[in-house]
């Protein structure tokens, strides 16, 4: 908490802590300390509601209890890997760290450099460790997350000299480092795997059998970091906040709109298949590359959330991946949904959508390095990402329809003229080409620069004209014929899109500009390299499976849907919908004509 929030403390609330500050040594209970328990305390510092109710009642102060069971906890944790420290890794700088974490670091340490020595193993390693060699290759992945092994214990297995992602017990190839039995005898592993050895196999899956199972809340906590928004969190927590209840002594962090959302769609992902599958793989790629994601709420021009047809809308960029930086920004405006549950489906199937831009980008330039300036502009990227997040969303969904399944039906009916027309959406997919574009892909290029040319003039005409018209029906149905209550979401679609119509201009013709230079570099010595890479990408079956990942992801979705039914919007009560407000303004021009003037009136 801030200083300046701490200065805003109501008079009486200054004078509640004043009387109890003076006198914390007393054996009174302290006001509020028993209700200043978070059961998330005893999962991070072994700091139970018993013992903490018995320190309150000693009259000690919040926290003072937290201060001691933190200083009791990290000393326990640092005499438990005192010996490990000494034998092998964790350095002693690396233990007092972690130990500082709470019970989440020790289990940091525990999967990076395995058990405390003088203690027993954790119990799917010492069930790995102790079994039939036979029986290795299947219990590893209840040790390995997501088929990616710790580099301590790997370092411990084989003293430095393996750093591949995948171990199976077996016979091992020639050459292949085979566990010592010093190495053997420090990790209690039985004698009798040092005959077959555990031997290195980069072509053994082993993330396929579990790749879908529930992540363990502190791995994702470890890897996805959300930052702090602007928006307070309304009821009871705002009250806390503004009384300084919040952040006494670290107990109650303080947390915005935008972190509690985020949150709950974090654990939204966790009860998708999908979800869990997306989750999984962008932790992986993120601990490959040493990085943290990053989750934060941006503002977006020409946003705004609106009800059509009983479904709870957001106009505007949902969210964005930047993939180098693992960061996923989302759009603030989820935070205004009146339908939480819309919101949290909705904002679960575009973070799994941005995660696996992060995921496909690190993957593929990995696994395809040759085929760098290809894979920038390749469309199986953004077609890849929205199967997944539309998978996603389609899992979660309870039944009502929203944008997701609105957007599914389209995907799963339109064929390749629906990806063709998201080149006109944003000067982001202008340059995105199918792998059959790549084949000549100035042609490409140049009937995505005629598409964008009509896209930019049915908005330019919407906004001149079909708005203004719209506004005018609206506003003498609503003044003269009293229609009011009943035309509130086609009133709100249409200041919608006077909103967001200028932003959607402009990128049209960023997107025009964008696709014409392309074009000229094409047509020049410049574009060579690009143009070969291209050329070269779309003969290779090598590169041909990124749309066949593509293609396996679309029949899932057309199955599930099939299967679970895509739900279809239901008109609201009372609200009318745009055939319905013609025939009504078509009428009265014909009975009425003096209402209306000589232009309106066509």
């Amino acid at each position: 908490m801030n200083p300046s929030a701490r200065m805003a403390l109501p008079a009486f609330l200054c004078a509640c802590i004043g009387a109890v500050l003076p006198i914390h040594a007393v054996s009174a209970p302290v006001p509020g300390c028993a209700e200043a328990y978070q059961p998330s305390l005893a999962d991070s510092w072994d700091l139970s509601r018993e013992s903490w109710d018995a320190e309150c009642g000693k009259g000690h102060l919040p926290e003072e209890i937290l201060s001691r069971a933190k200083t009791a906890f990290m000393a326990a944790c640092q005499e438990r890997f005192a010996k490990a420290a000494k034998v092998s890794i964790p350095d002693d700088r690396t233990v007092r760290e972690r130990c500082a974490e709470g019970r989440p670091g020790e289990r940091r340490l525990m999967e990076d450099f395995g058990a405390p020595l003088q203690g027993p193993l954790p119990q799917n390693t010492g069930k790995v460790m102790s079994g039939k060699p036979t029986q290795g290759v299947v219990e590893l992945n209840g040790v390995f997350e997501g088929g990616v092994p710790s580099e301590g214990l790997v370092h411990r297995m084989f003293t430095g000299a393996v750093q591949r992602s995948q171990l199976q017990v077996g016979e091992p190839y020639p050459g292949t480092p085979v566990a010592s039995a010093q190495d053997t005898a420090l990790l209690g592993v039985d004698a009798s795997l040092r005959t077959p050895g555990l031997r290195i196999n980069s072509n053994i899956p082993m993330a396929a059998a579990s790749d879908s199972a529930p992540l363990d809340p502190t791995e994702i906590a470890r890897y996805i970091r959300i930052e702090p928004g602007k928006k307070p969190v309304v009821g009871w927590e705002a009250i806390r906040n503004s009384l300084g209840l919040i952040g006494v002594g670290g107990l109650l962090p303080s947390i915005t709109q935008e972190e509690l959302l985020a949150r709950n769609v974090l654990k939204k992902l966790q009860e998708s298949e999908e979800g869990r599958r997306v989750l999984r793989a962008v932790i992986e790629e993120a601990r490959r590359a040493g990085k943290t994601v990053t989750v934060k709420a941006e503002d977006y021009d020409g946003t705004s959330v609106l009800v059509s047809r009983g479904v709870e809308s957001l106009h505007g960029t949902r969210g964005e991946a930047h993939t180098q930086s693992f960061a996923y920004s989302f759009n603030r405006g989820f935070t205004d949904f009146k339908d939480s549950e819309t919101a949290l489906q909705t904002m679960a199937g575009n973070m799994g959508h941005e995660f696996w831009h992060m995921v496909w980008d690190h993957r593929n330039e990995r696994n395809l390095p040759k085929y760098a300036k290809a894979l920038d502009y390749d469309l199986s990227n953004e077609k890849s990402a929205r199967m997944k997040g539309y998978l996603i969303a389609l899992e979660l969904n309870s039944g009502k329809a929203n944008d997701y399944t609105d957007e599914t039906r389209g995907v799963l009916t339109g064929g390749d003229q629906y990806f063709e027309r998201m080149k006109t959406w944003h000067p982001y997919y202008s340059l995105q080409l199918n792998r059959a574009d790549m084949a000549d892909p100035l042609a490409a290029y140049q009937r995505t620069l005629k598409a964008l040319k009509a896209s930019l003039a049915s908005e330019q005409k919407t906004l001149a004209e079909w708005v203004p018209r719209r506004r005018i029906e609206l506003s003498h149905m609503e003044g003269t014929h009293g229609l009011t209550p009943k035309l509130t979401e086609l009133h709100e679609e249409v200041e919608s899109k006077a909103g967001k119509l200028p932003h959607d201009i402009e990128q049209s013709n960023q997107s025009i500009r964008r696709v014409t230079e392309r074009i000229a570099l094409l047509q020049s010595p410049k574009g060579g390299a690009l143009l070969q890479s291209f050329q070269a990408a779309a003969k290779d079956p090598e590169y041909g499976k990124l749309e066949a990942a593509f293609q396996r992801d679309k029949d899932k979705l057309a199955a599930l849907a099939k299967k679970k039914s895509l739900p279809t919007a239901v008109p609201t009560p009372g609200q009318l919908d745009w055939k319905e407000f013609d025939e009504l303004v078509a009428k009265d021009k014909k009975e009425n004509p003096d209402h209306w003037g000589t232009s309106d009136a066509k």
